[in-house]
C-alpha cells in the first residue's frame, strides 16, 4: 500500500517526459548559495516552459533573496526600518479626536460599571477613523496593494486596536473589582466594630473614598486608552510594513523558485534520452551520471557531472564575502520519485521493446521529449508512410535479400525498424531465408545501414533497433556514429560513406 502513491507519482513524471516539479525538492536551499555559483550552474541549463525549451532566460537573480536555515524567507530589520521611514517619515498626527471620542464614549458610563460593548465599538471606530488613513492607505500605496489586500491590512489593524482596547478595559475592570472588594472589607470591619451612631458617618467616608478611587481610575482609564491606541498605531506601522515586505519577499522567492524549477526541468527533460541510451536496471539518482560519458552529459544537459553532483549531493563552497568555506546540503532532487520514475521508464522501454508486436499502440519515443533539432523524432505514422512509399514505387523492393537501405541521419531508429519488419515479414524473403534467426541476422548485417550524428543518438537508435538481441548475436557493424550534414553540404557524402563502411568502398 505504501508504494502506491510513489508509483502514481512516478507514472505522472514519466507521462510528462520527466518535465515535472515532482522531481524536485529543497529548492529554497539554493538561495543560500552565492550568486556566482547559481549563475554558473543554472546558466548552462535551458528553461523548460510548457514542454518547450527557452534558452533566453539564462540566469536567475537571487541576490535580493535571503533565507534562514529552514529555507524560510527573511526580511532584515534594516529593510523594514528603511521602508517604514520611506512611507511614514516623521509624520505627526492629531490624537485629540481619539481623546474626545473616549471622553464622550465613557462620560455616561456609571463609575461602578464595566464599559459596555457598544462603547468599546465606538472607541474602536474612532481609533480606526484616525489609523486607517495613516496606515492602510499609506501601505496600500507604498506596496501597490489591491483593494482586497488593503482590506486584509485594515482588518488586521482593527483586530490589533480592538485587542489593545480590550486589554485596557479588562485591566480597568480588574482594578474596579479590587476597589469594590477593598470597600466591602472596610465596611465589614466598620459594621463589626463601630457603634450605630458612628457607623453612618464612617460608611459615608468609605463610599466617598471609593468614589474618589473610581474617579481616579476613570481618568486613568481614559489616559491608558489614549496611550494604547497611539502605541498600537505606531506598532502597526512597523508590523504592517514588515508583513507586506515579507509577503512581497515570499512572492519574489516563489517566482525565483519557479524560475529555478524551469531550469531544472530543462535538465530533467534530458533524463529519458539518457535512460534510452545508457540506462540499466540499477540506474538511479545516486549513480545516474555513472552511466553517461562525461562529455555527452555536458553536451546534452549543459552542465558538468560535477555540477550535477553539487545540486544532488551538496558540497563545500567559498563564501563570496569572507572567503570562509561553507557547506551546501544539496538535495534539489526528490530521490524517491526520481528513482521510481527511472524504473517506470525502464519498464516501459522493456514493454515496448518488441517492435514486431503490432498490438502496441505507442512506442517508447512517446515518452522522450526532443532535445535539440537533431533529436526531434519522426512520428511513427510518418515513418510508416515513408517506408510505404518505397513499396508503392517498387512492389518488389522488400523481396530482394541483396537490396540495401540506409538511414543517413538516424534519431530514434524507427525508420530502420520499419524496414526490418517489412523485410523480415515479406513472403518472398521468408522463402529465400526460411529460418527466422538467420533471416533477421542477414537483414541487419547485410541489408541495413545507419548513421547517427552523436553518441547519445547512436545509442538510442541502436538500443531500439537491437532491443531483442540481448545476447549480441547480431553484428552492429553497419551502424555508426557520424554526422552527415557537413559532408552533404560539401558534396562529399559518398566519400564519408566509403570511409565509414568497408563494404561501400
Amino acid at each position: 500500500m505504501l508504494t502506491i502513491p510513489r508509483t502514481i507519482l512516478a507514472t505522472e513524471v514519466v507521462k510528462r517526459g520527466f518535465m515535472s516539479n515532482l522531481l524536485f525538492a529543497n529548492i529554497s536551499g539554493i538561495f543560500a548559495l552565492p550568486k556566482e555559483i547559481v549563475d554558473g550552474i543554472l546558466s548552462g541549463l535551458p528553461v523548460e516552459k510548457q514542454g518547450k525549451k527557452d534558452t533566453s532566460a539564462a540566469t536567475v537573480d537571487i541576490s535580493d533573496i535571503e533565507v534562514d536555515g529552514d529555507g524560510e524567507v527573511v526580511v532584515s530589520p534594516e529593510t523594514v526600518i528603511s521602508k517604514q521611514n520611506e512611507l511614514f517619515g516623521e509624520k505627526v498626527y492629531d490624537i485629540s479626536p481619539i481623546t474626545e471620542a473616549i471622553e464622550q464614549s465613557i462620560a455616561d458610563v456609571p463609575s461602578k460599571s464595566h464599559v459596555p460593548q457598544n462603547v468599546t465599538a465606538k472607541i474602536v471606530d474612532a481609533a480606526m477613523d484616525l489609523a486607517k488613513p495613516i496606515i492602510v492607505d499609506t501601505v496600500k500605496t507604498g506596496f501597490e496593494l489591491t483593494n482586497a489586500q488593503a482590506d486584509k491590512v485594515e482588518q488586521k489593524l482593527k483586530e490589533a486596536i480592538t485587542e489593545g482596547i480590550t486589554k485596557v478595559e479588562n485591566e480597568n475592570y480588574r482594578k474596579q473589582f479590587e476597589i469594590k472588594q477593598k470597600t466591602m472589607a472596610e465596611m465589614k470591619v466598620a459594621e463589626d466594630s463601630l457603634r450605630e451612631d458612628e457607623l453612618e458617618s464612617t460608611i459615608k467616608e468609605i463610599e466617598a473614598k471609593q468614589q474618589a478611587e473610581f474617579d481616579r481610575l476613570h481618568a486613568e482609564f481614559a489616559k491608558n486608552l489614549n496611550e494604547t491606541i497611539r502605541e498600537t498605531i505606531e506598532e502597526q506601522k512597523a508590523t504592517q510594513v514588515e508583513e507586506q515586505a515579507r509577503i512581497k519577499a515570499e512572492k519574489n522567492k516563489s517566482s525565483k523558485e519557479e524560475e529555478i524549477r524551469g531550469h531544472l526541468r530543462g535538465f530533467a527533460r534530458t533524463i529519458p534520452s539518457f535512460l534510452m541510451a545508457y540506462g540499466e536496471w540499477d540506474t538511479k539518482l545516486s549513480n545516474f551520471e555513472d552511466y553517461t560519458p562525461e562529455e555527452v552529459f555536458l553536451e546534452v544537459t549543459g552542465i558538468t557531472e560535477e555540477q550535477f553532483r553539487f545540486l544532488r549531493d551538496g558540497g563545500f563552497y567559498p563564501d563570496e564575502k569572507t572567503g570562509e568555506e561553507k557547506y551546501f546540503s544539496g538535495g534539489l532532487f526528490n530521490e524517491i520519485v526520481f528513482d521510481e520514475a527511472i524504473q517506470e521508464f525502464l519498464n516501459i522501454r522493456e514493454r515496448l521493446a518488441d517492435y514486431f508486436d503490432e498490438s502496441h499502440e505507442e512506442d517508447v519515443f512517446n515518452y522522450i521529449p526532443p532535445q535539440e533539432t537533431n533529436q526531434i523524432f519522426t512520428p511513427k505514422q510518418v515513418v510508416n508512410m515513408m517506408v510505404q512509399k518505397l513499396e508503392d514505387e517498387d512492389s518488389h523492393v522488400f523481396e530482394d535479400p541483396n537490396k540495401t537501405f540506409i538511414d543517413l541521419f538516424m534519431k530514434s531508429g524507427l525508420y530502420i525498424t520499419e524496414l526490418v519488419k517489412r523485410l523480415f515479414n515479406n513472403p518472398v524473403m521468408k522463402e529465400k531465408i526460411p529460418d527466422d534467426d538467420q533471416r533477421i541476422k542477414h537483414i541487419l548485417e547485410n541489408q541495413l545501414y545507419g548513421l547517427a550524428p552523436s553518441d547519445i543518438i547512436y545509442h538510442i537508435a541502436t538500443n531500439y533497433i537491437f532491443s531483442f538481441d540481448t545476447e549480441n548475436r547480431i553484428s552492429r557493424k553497419h551502424f555508426k556514429m557520424a554526422d552527415t550534414r557537413p559532408a552533404v553540404k560539401e558534396g562529399k557524402l559518398d566519400e564519408l560513406l566509403a570511409a565509414t563502411f568497408d563494404d561501400l568502398k
